[in-house]
């Protein structure tokens, strides 16, 4: 299983072949249980919504729902417990305008493990 570790830039170096994910506007690095706001494209009346990141290629274990033919996604689960999928621009490794960086979690959430349930007070 793969271990990401930190790097002196309070980042985390993802495995060989993959890029450093960053926010949209700013250089802050995408990690895992992030707290976010996003929109989903059919939905976009709904307005922004809370979740976490629990996917985040090159540091979570491969998943290959979310990593097709260097297609890259991160993935972003709401409070109530719905996953969805974030296209990574190919070019300069960025998520789209549609998800935003709220905070940083300290609950030492560094991999996802396979029963993590994200809970709605965590919101």
């Amino acid at each position: 299983m793969f271990e990401p570790y930190m790097n002196k830039n309070n980042g985390f170096k993802p495995r060989d072949g993959y890029p450093i994910i960053r926010y949209h506007d700013s250089d802050t690095q995408v990690l895992i249980g992030d707290y976010v706001e996003f929109k989903l494209g059919l939905l976009f009346w709904k307005g922004w919504q809370k979740g976490r990141i629990y996917y985040v290629p090159g540091l979570s274990k491969e998943d290959d729902t979310l990593e097709h033919n260097r297609l890259i996604m991160v993935g972003i689960q709401d409070s109530r417990g719905h996953r969805s999928g974030h296209v990574v621009q190919p070019g300069s490794s960025r998520l789209r305008n549609n998800v935003r960086f709220v905070s940083r979690t300290d609950d030492s959430l560094g991999t996802t493990p396979p029963d993590y349930v994200f809970n709605e007070e965590d919101q």
